[in-house]
């Protein structure tokens, strides 16, 4: 995805992981603005939502939020299996206004610039690794200091990522930003177990929207389409006392249209 300023687009993956001497795992979350080339974080550990929302909490405080993060189809920042797409990472990245953009599944070009750094801390890191994981991010600083600050890149006219690399001045919101959908719409609560309540029916929506709102859009019949903020979710259908109104409507026509009918024959 192209990009035109930095904080435009951040790309954000995991890099296949490595063992240390002493056999444990190194699996770094790497985070780089795709304009500048500059590595924002790549850092070990931080494999669970948990651990990776809690990492972005510390970059958009240091560095701002970005327009656009760009991710493959992996987790914890994407859920292949739920509506959108949506885990409950990039769920929140959504609410916090950031636009997500998914990679093409197995098309890694698609975000090749990220794929070329691993590329560089494969080189640079992995192929002397450290005695354990623990010992392992001191050799990351280094290389990130090194990437950022120290080596050149043609692609940036021979300027390093620091250089060229500017923090965007925007505060974290504390939270999300408000729901705003059209008023004709039903608005509904997504409870813990992915589900929305409609005039007493129940329909599953994501789990991975537990404590948030969708806004529900009358498309014709008993179809709604789901809107998380501006994330188009698919459909359902509803059966709702309007819905039942309309069927007995419908079924009163269609018993005076027989009737008459028979009349008719008769």
């Amino acid at each position: 995805m192209q990009s035109k300023t930095p904080n435009d687009v951040w790309t954000v993956d995991h890099k296949g992981s490595w063992r240390a001497r002493n056999g444990e795992r190194c699996e770094p979350l790497t985070v780089r603005d795709a304009f500048s080339r500059f590595v924002l974080e790549a850092k070990i550990g931080c494999r669970t939502t948990k651990d990776v929302k809690a990492a972005f909490e510390v970059l958009f405080r240091r560095y701002g939020r970005p327009s656009t993060i760009q991710v493959d189809n992996g987790t914890p920042f994407v859920a292949v299996t739920a509506r959108g797409g949506l885990s409950s990472l990039s769920a929140w990245w959504v609410s916090l206004g950031i636009k997500l953009v998914r990679s093409r599944p197995a098309c890694p070009q698609d975000n090749g610039g990220h794929e070329r750094m691993h590329g560089d801390i494969a080189q640079a890191v992995e192929v002397s690794p450290a005695e354990t994981s623990a010992d392992q991010p001191r050799a990351l600083s280094r290389w990130r200091q090194e990437f950022n600050h120290v080596r050149p890149h043609q692609a940036l006219g021979g300027k390093t990522p620091a250089e060229v690399y500017k923090p965007k001045d925007r505060k974290l919101r504390a939270q999300p930003r408000p729901y705003v959908y059209a008023s004709h719409w039903r608005v509904a609560h997504v409870g813990k177990n992915g589900v929305i309540k409609v005039q007493g029916e129940f329909y599953f929506v994501s789990e991975s929207l537990a404590g948030r709102y969708v806004g529900l859009e009358p498309i014709g019949g008993l179809t709604w389409r789901i809107w998380f903020y501006e994330y188009d979710l698919g459909t359902i259908n509803l059966v709702t006392s309007n819905a039942f109104d309309n069927i007995d409507y419908l079924s009163s026509k269609f018993r005076k249209t027989v009737n008459q009918l028979e009349r008719v024959s008769a």
